[in-house]
């Protein structure tokens, strides 16, 4: 069985098991604007690198605007994305912030796994490998790991040795080349004109007969933080060190129905934007997550100027719904 069936097959056994109807694969195409080789004379990689970004974009609109579940949509794309954002995570911040980053969202554990395995990158897809084990036979090693990542700890040397196994093994570039050539030879690059891309999208976005059901309603998609997001967020950025003198505003809002390696749950978030005193640009997106399986409801930041989390009364959460 190829990569792209295994994944279509286990993603709808994998929500139909969490009460999520799955409509099985809709469709194999990755619609994208055409890619050219102009930046091709000032870095080698450009054409590589602009190709896994159009199928990046490709993956994020089927999910978030045309609301299809993993397994729907090219499963091509998406194994393409979590690849990505595999190796550019720990690119950035190493395994622990991409365990803290993804949690071992199980669709997106499984969606590596197969990419890489079909990519023939043998060498990432054997840490990749060896850190499951390392994820699946120690819960609580894994939350110290990112405890310890989100207080900006030294990196264990329990962690430390993927990051080198991974880093050390070869170049980014020779990766990303891999992964594009295996896109290119897929047969599901759909080149479409800029002028004609935006609907021939919607056209695909008419196959998903659940997307009415999934959309959150314009009264979600618009209604601003109230004063408990306020005081939320205000707590965050100073669990973060931003200083409190930055001014944050809300650029959008909306809503995540599934919050990564905790299950089919539903969640809130705002995105805040603003400048410190050196006019740096901070993006800070505003997570409240309900209670999961016992621990207390949690606000949870994510941004430019790092990663945190804090507990919450359900008086609070409540307030801040």
């Amino acid at each position: 069985m190829s990569a792209e069936s295994a994944f279509a097959e286990w993603s709808r056994a994998h929500y139909q098991a969490n009460d999520l109807p799955h409509a099985g694969l809709v469709s194999k195409d990755i619609l994208i604007g055409p890619t050219g080789p102009e930046n091709a004379r000032e870095y080698q990689q450009a054409e590589n690198y602009d190709l896994l970004l159009a199928v990046f974009e490709f993956s994020d609109w089927a999910e978030q605007e045309a609301h299809f579940l993993p397994g729907e949509f090219a499963p091509i794309a998406y194994m393409s994305r979590c690849v990505e954002g595999y190796m550019a995570s720990v690119a950035n911040g190493g395994h622990a912030q991409f365990l803290s980053r993804y949690r071992w969202a199980p669709e997106f554990a499984r969606a590596c796994e197969l990419g890489l395995e079909a990519m023939g990158c043998e060498h990432e897809a054997k840490v990749f490998a060896d850190l499951k084990a390392f994820v699946e036979a120690d819960g609580p090693r894994v939350a110290r790991v990112i405890a310890a990542y989100q207080r900006l700890e030294p990196r264990s040397d329990e962690i430390k040795h993927f990051d080198e196994a991974l880093l050390g093994g070869r170049k980014m570039d020779d990766q990303v080349a891999q992964q594009a050539a295996w896109l290119r030879q897929s047969g599901r690059l759909v080149f479409v004109p800029h002028e004609k891309l935006e609907r021939k999208r919607a056209d695909l976005a008419k196959r998903n007969k659940r997307m009415r059901e999934r959309k959150p309603s314009k009264a979600d998609e618009h209604r601003e933080p109230n004063a408990a997001v306020l005081t939320v967020a205000q707590q965050l950025k100073t669990a973060l060190g931003v200083a409190p003198g930055i001014f944050f505003q809300t650029w959008e809002t909306g809503l995540n129905d599934y919050e990564p390696g905790s299950g089919p749950i539903r969640v809130r978030m705002w995105r805040f934007v603003g400048f410190d005193q050196n006019r740096k640009r901070y993006v800070l997106d505003v997570v409240i997550v309900p209670s999961v399986r016992g621990a207390p409801p949690q606000a949870r930041a994510y941004g430019t100027c790092g990663e945190a989390r804090i507990d919450i009364s359900p008086e609070t959460y409540k307030r801040a719904r």
